[in-house]
């Protein structure tokens, strides 16, 4: 197909799942990005099932649900644009959604849409465009707070394929990684060769948008960062 139909679906068992446990994922790979789901039973007894509780055509994309505060977050795409919209998770009715930027088109065979996955905190959702649209809006109303270009405004430059990292949080900074591009092995050599500028991963103001620092120069153009304790240490 050269178009995908993003169905968004949420299963919900017959019997014995309280509405809190509809959950908490925040962003990409869940709470502890670690992909896994704890202290939640979603069945009570034996005669259980599963059924669609509601469904809601989307336009193309490969961002992954974020789920919260009885929103489900979806970033997709249409003829108009690239979107990001809050749907009730009891109902599926549409809460509002919050342009990002004009489509993105895919090429050599992958699909159009965003890419990266929205997070949910502090009762806003952020989020990444695959052009590079970094922004916050307000998770209750979708009004936005700020937005911030990775090519524009911090000198990133586009991956082939677009941006596709999914933002993180970490001790109240807002990680982004700016997919740093590897070196023209083909290039001719310099006789004085430049130095490598660092733009692998930023730490974004979660209030302004602004770069509080950029650092790297590793290629990490289709990652996300995760985060984790080793040796003891965050």
């Amino acid at each position: 197909m050269n178009r995908l139909l993003r169905i968004l679906l949420l299963v919900l068992p017959v019997l014995g799942l309280p509405a809190s446990a509809a959950g908490h994922w925040p962003g990409f790979r869940g709470p502890d990005t670690d992909g896994a789901v704890r202290d939640v039973r979603l069945f009570e007894g034996t005669d259980v099932g599963l059924a669609v509780g509601w469904k809601v055509p989307l336009g193309p994309g490969y961002a992954s649900l974020a789920v919260g505060d009885g929103r489900v977050i979806a970033m997709y795409g249409d003829a108009d644009g690239d979107w990001v919209g809050a749907f009730a998770v009891a109902t599926g009715d549409r809460l509002w959604r919050y342009r990002i930027s004009d489509p993105y088109k895919g090429h050599d065979g992958s699909h159009d849409g965003p890419i990266a996955t929205p997070l949910i905190d502090g009762g806003r959702v952020y989020g990444l465009g695959a052009w590079g649209h970094l922004f916050a809006v307000d998770a209750a109303t979708g009004q936005p707070i700020w937005t911030t270009h990775l090519v524009d405004d911090l000198g990133a430059e586009k991956p082939h394929y677009g941006f596709t990292a999914s933002p993180r949080i970490l001790d109240g900074v807002l990680l982004v990684e700016l997919s740093q591009m590897p070196v023209d092995e083909k290039a001719k050599p310099e006789t004085e060769p430049k130095p490598r500028k660092p733009m692998a991963v930023a730490g974004i103001d979660t209030a302004t948008g602004k770069a509080l620092w950029i650092a790297g120069d590793d290629h990490i153009e289709y990652n996300s960062p995760t985060v984790a304790t080793l040796g003891g240490v965050k």
